[in-house]
């Protein structure tokens, strides 16, 4: 599966240059500061190693079904300045952003500030017919005229969620050493050239795949006939009182257990003990 990189655009380098220069003149300074904040987070960004995490279907079929206003949420990301990369099969349209009137969203660099308890985005994407850009600052805590978050927030926030379960998580490794076993050795050299990054919910499967699924007869649900049920992930409240929300695997289990009566034996000659 394909994902976009984040790229720092040649506009917003241009645009770099003439801050540095002094030469930032005739707007208005909300836009100054503006710049000047993505710029910081830019700087952030690489300073750290560029790191990214790029975001299967699987999980975001999960996040974007969960209603976030529910959730306590606390301004915490595993890494407080990262990169997410979205699948190509995603086509994921933001509107009512400042000089666009949509942006096909490809990937975004986002940075939690905790101590002002702010959360925002920088947005890469393209318009129709348009070379890809960079967005200004968007307020990943902002929620809609419907009061509810959209999916830029879900991604963010369900990473809160998923980050203490480790079979989400796969360190991206050189290709040299695809199929080998992510050691700290094999992930600290994949750091040193460049490649700092987690794959999210790799094996999770989407809402459509598990239709298929079902189809297919290889996924039960509802009161059936015994059978096998496959671990999967899904929304829990943990910690004292049950006030910790964080999504989950669920492990397999046998469904229906008791409806299995003794099994006739003996018709094959004497069984062994």
């Amino acid at each position: 599966m394909k994902f976009e990189k984040f790229e720092i655009t040649q506009f917003l380098n241009a645009a770099r240059g003439l801050y540095d220069a002094g030469l930032f003149t005739g707007i208005d300074q909300d836009m100054i500061d503006q710049c000047a904040e993505m710029f910081r987070i830019c700087d952030l960004w690489k300073d750290a190693r560029r790191p990214f995490y790029r975001l299967y279907p699987g999980y975001i079929s999960i996040v974007e079904k969960l209603d976030f206003t529910k959730i306590p949420w606390k301004c915490s990301i595993p890494l407080s300045t990262i990169a997410l990369e979205l699948p190509e099969t995603l086509d994921y349209i933001v509107e009512g952003l400042p000089g666009y009137s949509e942006l096909h969203v490809r990937s975004m660099l986002v940075h939690c500030d905790a101590a002002r308890e702010k959360m925002y985005a920088i947005l890469y994407g393209f318009r129709e017919g348009e070379e890809p850009t960079n967005s200004l600052l968007v307020d990943v805590l902002q929620t809609g005229e419907d009061g509810k978050y959209g999916l830029i927030t879900k991604l963010v926030l369900g990473l809160q969620l998923v980050q203490d379960e480790p079979d989400l998580f796969k360190p991206v490794l050189l290709r040299r050493d695809d199929g080998k076993p992510a050691t700290d050795a094999l992930i600290q050299r994949a750091i040193r050239n460049g490649v700092f990054g987690f794959e999210v919910g790799e094996m999770l499967p989407t809402r459509e795949e598990i239709e298929e699924m079902r189809k297919d007869g290889e996924y039960q649900e509802g009161e059936k006939s015994p059978h096998f049920r496959t671990s999967y992930f899904g929304l829990r409240w943990t910690g004292p009182n049950r006030r910790v929300p964080k999504i989950v695997r669920i492990k397999e289990c046998l469904v229906g257990f008791k409806k299995i009566s003794t099994i006739p034996t003996g018709y094959y000659g004497k069984e062994g003990e």
